[in-house]
């Protein structure tokens, strides 16, 4: 799981790095992207937070490349 954790972090969120986001709105993402967290994704700052769109994007990549990851 270890591997499948960095190519996550390596390739499926890069744009997301590249575009700021660290911390609280990766974690939201994560949590709502597996379905398992309910929550907005609006995050106090310092953080960024990410759009519906970010997260839209993030599922679709997680479906094509590691779709286990959502029947955890």
């Amino acid at each position: 799981m270890t591997d499948q954790v960095r190519f996550l972090l390596a390739e499926g969120l890069k744009p997301l790095f590249e575009k700021g986001h660290l911390d609280s709105s990766l974690d939201r993402l994560l949590g709502r992207s597996a379905g398992f967290l309910k929550t907005s994704l609006r995050c106090r700052g310092p953080y960024t937070s990410c759009t519906e769109k970010d997260l839209a994007n993030v599922q679709k990549w997680i479906r094509k490349n590691m779709p286990e990851w959502l029947e955890l």
